[in-house]
């Protein structure tokens, strides 16, 4: 589960990419991106670490400003 306070001004989305350590710093650099938060989703696995991902992705969630960026 994602712990961050998300600001109800920002839209968010979510991208799984199958690895996210480049992808999180290219979308953190772009203009009208707030945050980006690194995790996994999909898998049966109710916390996976990257030791011990199994069936799940990598994937990034992106909080930007709508007024900026669209998805």
């Amino acid at each position: 589960p994602i712990n961050a306070q998300m600001d109800p001004k920002y839209d968010t989305a979510i991208i799984a990419l199958g690895w996210f350590w480049h992808p999180q710093r290219d979308y953190q650099q772009m203009e009208g991106v707030a945050q980006v938060i690194v995790g996994y989703t999909g898998g049966e696995m109710l916390d996976p670490t990257y030791q011990n991902i199994k069936d799940a992705t990598e994937a990034v969630l992106i909080e930007y400003e709508p007024a900026l960026l669209s998805y």
